[in-house]
């Protein structure tokens, strides 16, 4: 994909300003909006297991959501047909 100094240009600063983290957002902006079907994105979760790490994946998937509307959550327990078909443990 772009990596970050594609992004940012190969002069800027590490510290990320917000003019410029705008224009990343921008930047992905215009790449999802070429997508031409529903990109479904699978998190599989125990809630009696690493709660904290599925709260930090939805707040991901969350943020990566906010570009296209053709991102969609789907989220499905450990113990659904989709987890055993992917052997997901």
């Amino acid at each position: 994909m772009f990596d970050r100094e594609e992004i940012l240009g190969s002069n800027q600063d590490p510290q990320v300003s917000m003019e410029t983290e705008e224009q990343i957002r921008k930047k992905l902006t215009d790449l999802f909006a070429g997508m031409n079907r529903e990109v479904p994105l699978l998190l599989f979760t125990d809630p009696f297991k690493n709660s904290q790490y599925s709260e930090a994946a939805r707040a991901v998937i969350k943020e990566i959501r906010e570009f296209s509307n053709k991102i969609t959550l789907r989220e499905y327990g450990l113990d659904h047909s989709l987890a055993l078909k992917y052997k997901i443990t």
